[in-house]
């Protein structure tokens, strides 16, 4: 016995699988456009986050050159009239600030016992902007489906938390908000 209900139920089925058919194809182009877009806006925050931490060590080394400048001028200064002072001392020191090397310390404590050459940057700190310049280095820039650059860039925004952290700078950069601040002095919040 045939159905004669039959010949509705193919145009019903045909219909879906018609419409799924259509669903995937719009479906496939619309991913296509939003993913694009999606990839570049984050692309592009983790290209200015990137060029932040860039710029950020730049202008320390900056820093830190010219704070070892004048820390050059006042041992130069003290040591023209001391006849104990060896002549190429602040040759070497030039040669070695002009290769991008940090110069060692003198022993006199000259650089405030830092051991680095700078007061304005500490030893460790020091260490943790060296890796931080080699992962700016290794990050793949010009290489936006290595498999590596989520894991680079997270470690790169660790490096750059705990070097501003060493050098005192946490919260100029990562600035808690007012409202934590205030429950905080208050001794409303009691969590560790």
């Amino acid at each position: 016995m045939d159905d004669i209900f039959e010949p509705v139920h193919r145009v019903v089925d045909n219909s879906v699988q018609e419409g799924h058919a259509d669903g995937l194809r719009d479906g496939m182009v619309e991913g296509i456009v939003e993913g694009r877009e999606l990839g570049l806006q984050k692309g592009y925050e983790m290209g200015i986050e990137v060029g932040f931490y860039a710029g950020c060590v730049r202008t320390w080394r900056y820093l830190q050159a010219m704070d070892y400048s004048r820390q050059q001028a006042k041992t130069t200064s003290t040591t023209e009239g001391d006849p104990s002072a060896p002549a190429s001392m602040s040759q070497d020191r030039n040669l070695d600030v002009k290769r991008g090397k940090q110069p060692k310390a003198a022993e006199d404590g000259e650089a405030g016992g830092q051991g680095c050459g700078s007061l304005l940057i500490p030893e460790r700190a020091e260490r943790g902007l060296a890796i931080l310049e080699e992962l700016l280095a290794a990050f793949p820039i010009d290489n936006p489906q290595d498999e590596t650059l989520q894991d680079l860039f997270e470690r790169l925004r660790g490096r750059f938390k705990a070097t501003a952290s060493m050098m005192g700078l946490l919260q100029d950069y990562f600035p808690r908000e007012p409202e934590e601040e205030d429950r905080r002095q208050a001794g409303g919040d009691l969590s560790f």
